[in-house]
């Protein structure tokens, strides 16, 4: 899914009511090393790297998941209406599955993947919103340690205090 299509289904299924107790979550997915795989291996790896990376995505998430491509080798993974615990096993499992090695005779490169994740009760937050808190989110993972992933419940958390 590209882009347009990705941010108009997102805000579509922002707009929907959560089960008690769950949240959606927005991460944004970018591949570490990429460069390098394309620079020292050639296009042909990076492009075989990307197809490798959306077939893994796909077949970790659900049916109701979208994955989407930003562009590079940058996607957005939303999955709506799940527990928060279940969400971080989630994504801890498939930060796992996208350390990926690539050899080529005695060239060798790893890809990993550093993510920015919110989790967000959906209401009166869009794409844009969840867009610009997970991409501060990954900008500090790849300051400190790529291949890894820093999550925010800043936006729109269900709040549990009483009035």
């Amino acid at each position: 899914m590209d882009r347009a299509a990705g941010t108009a289904a997102i805000n579509k299924m922002l707009a929907q009511e959560l089960h008690t107790g769950c949240v959606n979550t927005f991460a944004i997915v970018d591949l570490d090393n990429f460069k390098t795989l394309n620079d020292v291996m050639g296009h042909m790896w990076g492009d075989k790297a990307l197809c490798e990376v959306v077939l893994i995505m796909k077949k970790h998430c659900r049916a109701q998941d979208i994955v989407c491509r930003l562009g590079g080798d940058e996607f957005v993974l939303f999955l709506p209406d799940m527990t928060r615990e279940a969400a971080e096993e989630s994504l801890r499992v498939l930060s796992a599955k996208l350390h990926i090695d690539y050899v080529k005779e005695k060239l060798e490169v790893m890809i990993s993947a550093s993510m920015g994740i919110v989790l967000s009760d959906g209401k009166d937050v869009t794409f844009q919103d969840l867009y610009e808190e997970a991409d501060g989110c990954l900008y500090q993972v790849k300051r400190t340690f790529k291949g890894s992933y820093h999550i925010s419940d800043k936006i729109g958390v269900v709040n549990t205090s009483s009035f």
